[in-house]
């Protein structure tokens, strides 16, 4: 719904899935972006296949965004960090993080460079501040963009 009320839904495909348990094809397929909530153990269960699927992609990079927790950073290492204020929790500053693996940026750690790239405004509602203090806030709209 929230792809439709964006007047994106002709170019997403949302799949809820297991990402412990879900094949590589489902899981990833023709991705482009990838959110994951899981819990830090969830993330370093999941690093081998992010490793591995990062490796397969040579000329197009998975953009993966994590919430709350980041990826392994002895492995990873984010192109950008942010934190997002729900509406509903004014006080809150939650961590997202994002990363771009294969192709020619390659940010797992292993690589030799990394790319960092611009991001507007994040999806949902919300504020999104781009210091990486938590206490902060920002006086963004909260206005639909990517992270």
């Amino acid at each position: 719904r929230a792809a439709a009320a964006a007047g994106v839904a002709d170019r997403v495909d949302v799949r809820c899935a297991n990402a412990l348990e879900a094949d590589p094809e489902e899981l990833f397929g023709e991705a482009a972006a990838l959110y994951l909530y899981l819990v830090p153990r969830g993330l370093r269960v999941l690093a081998p296949r992010l490793l591995a699927e990062a490796q397969r992609r040579q000329s197009r990079p998975l953009r993966v965004v994590t919430y709350m927790a980041p990826l392994p950073r002895d492995l990873f290492a984010p192109t950008e960090r942010r934190t997002v204020t729900p509406d509903h929790q004014p006080d809150a500053a939650w961590p997202l993080y994002a990363y771009d693996l294969g192709g020619s940026s390659g940010a797992h750690r292993s690589s030799s460079s990394s790319s960092s790239s611009a991001c507007p405004a994040i999806v949902g509602g919300g504020h999104a501040a781009d210091d990486g203090d938590p206490r902060s806030s920002s006086s963004s709209s909260g206005a639909p963009g990517s992270l």
